[in-house]
């Protein structure tokens, strides 16, 4: 969901209204004035869709680069790899921004939808910042530009899932109900762990094989929104 309208203000004595939807919008001064803005269209929006390179980590049991047809719950996967990863991914796409979007009376907003669990954006090389809560929106004015724009979305999830995973094999300590019982000895003399595949290590069970997995990834919808801008004198 978007927002009906934000307002900030700025240094230069004056504020900035975003305009999200059609309509009448009224500001009262604290002077007592009123002003009146009339915005005849909602936001533009444009889906980003298609083909996204993923990329994990080395180690942790699914494959360097994966391409994702579609947007999906890295738990959907058919690799198992992929399905029982936790831990941060690297989402990579070109967007084609129409120089007709890009104007000083808009503002340019990437919306990624749902994330499991939380994310860092990049556009072009430029760090927009973390984003751990819904909305998971990103203004992206000061840095796109028209034509071909890189994007890359790092999405890191919970730990859930690489611990079901891991008990999808054979035991490779012993255990006192869901405590452990004792430090393996392979554990306390550095040494290759007899089950390779298992890749976490805890002193607690906490989950069993046949556990629900946690939906991870970025699942969207993504949509590029583009905002009409006014700025307004308080004096």
């Amino acid at each position: 969901t978007t927002p009906a309208y934000s307002v900030r203000l700025l240094p230069n004595g004056t504020a900035e209204l975003l305009a999200w939807r059609a309509g009448e919008y009224l500001l009262r001064m604290p002077s007592g004035k009123t002003i009146r803005v009339r915005n005849d269209k909602p936001a533009q929006v444009m889906p980003i869709s298609g083909k996204w390179t993923v990329r994990f980590p080395k180690g942790w049991g699914a494959p360097q680069e994966v391409v994702f047809d579609r947007l999906i719950s890295w738990t959907e996967h058919p690799h198992p790899g992929v399905r029982y990863f936790s831990g941060t991914a690297r989402y990579e796409k070109m967007l084609q921004i129409p120089s007709s979007w890009i104007a000083p009376n808009r503002r340019l907003y990437l919306s990624l939808g749902e994330v499991k669990n939380l994310c860092e954006v990049w556009l072009n090389g430029r760090y927009l910042g973390i984003l751990w809560k819904a909305p998971f929106r990103v203004d992206i004015t000061d840095v796109v530009r028209p034509g071909l724009n890189r994007l890359e979305v790092h999405v890191t999830n919970l730990w859930v899932n690489r611990l079901i995973g891991d008990e999808q094999y054979p035991d490779d300590c012993e255990w006192q109900g869901s405590q452990l019982k004792a430090f393996p000895q392979w554990f306390l003399e550095g040494k290759p762990r007899p089950v390779p595949q298992r890749l976490t290590f805890t002193t607690w069970k906490h989950w069993t094989k046949d556990a629900p997995l946690r939906p991870s990834g970025l699942l969207g919808e993504v949509e590029l929104y583009a905002v009409k801008r006014y700025t307004i004198t308080l004096q």
